[in-house]
């Protein structure tokens, strides 16, 4: 039985995927790595750039696991021996915008003051509630 690994990066304006070399449809990706002379990484998805960092999990114990469906069981493909981190290159880029917006949107102070309908005393369904526990 062969596993296929797969990654995926997916918006509204491009996606890329990397089938494994066992997969019978074979998709085209719009997505390059380009190593630059100074021996730097970047990723171009569509048209947005990315820098890539490449860091080394010396002291991590993750593994690449792929699951067969059928048995229900994992197995472990490999160890994993780097981490990528993509970074937008520049602050104008489209991604740059989307993810500044979506930060903003958490930190969007709401309405402090919220209204709450009651329909009976709070102290008196106190009162009637310690009356229960002392029965």
């Amino acid at each position: 039985m062969c596993i296929g690994v797969y990654v995926y990066i997916v918006s509204d304006t491009h996606s890329f995927f990397f089938p494994s070399k066992f997969q019978a449809d074979v998709k085209e990706s719009n997505a390059r790595f380009i190593r630059w002379s100074d021996n730097s990484l970047s990723l171009l998805v569509g048209n947005e750039l990315f820098d890539v960092q490449v860091l080394p999990m010396l002291n991590d114990h993750q593994y690449l696991v792929a699951a067969h469906s059928k048995d229900g069981i994992f197995a472990t493909q490999s160890r994993l021996e780097a981490a990528m981190n993509f970074r937008p290159h520049s602050l104008s880029s489209r991604t740059h915008r989307k993810l500044t917006a979506a930060i903003a949107d958490k930190h969007r102070k709401s309405n402090r003051t919220k209204i709450i309908n009651v329909t009976q005393d709070p102290e008196k369904a106190k009162l009637q509630a310690e009356k229960v526990m002392l029965s």
